[in-house]
């Protein structure tokens, strides 16, 4: 997200950035302890991992709306990057199945002139999608 944040230009300002939901965290928890009962030495690496995944996502996966751009960034070692003017955004549409509706998370999809972006486990996604029609008028 810092990458956004250097490269706002004048006048521009972040009116909203989407939150990450927790929920890797809490289900890696959950699957941690049953390996914990099974192996202790399988548990606590399963820990680590999860908590790596979980860090690693909240450090590389990002989306805000300025009152000029939509900008977005997801991947680890395959980066990609959305960064497009909010009149070049077609639309934004959020989905939640039976897992976002119970621990509250979404899935937030963007679409521009031809292209598709996703991003996973917003748990603001409303607001975000409210915050983007607003900007746009």
């Amino acid at each position: 997200m810092e990458r956004i944040e250097e490269n706002l230009t004048k006048g521009e300002k972040i009116l909203i950035k989407a939150e990450q939901s927790n929920i890797m965290l809490i289900v890696g928890a959950v699957i941690a302890v049953l390996c914990l009962m099974i192996n202790v030495v399988l548990g606590l690496l399963f820990i680590v991992l999860i908590y790596l995944r979980w860090v690693i996502s909240l450090k590389t996966n990002s989306l805000c709306i300025t009152n000029k751009r939509v900008y977005g960034s997801v991947g680890f070692i395959k980066k990609e990057e959305l960064d497009m003017p909010l009149k070049s955004i077609n639309a934004i549409s959020v989905s939640k199945g039976l897992f976002g509706s119970i621990f509250g998370y979404s899935k937030v999809s963007i679409t521009t002139h031809g292209e598709g972006w996703t991003f996973k486990f917003v748990s603001n996604a409303k607001e975000l999608k409210k915050v983007f029609y607003e900007a746009q008028e």
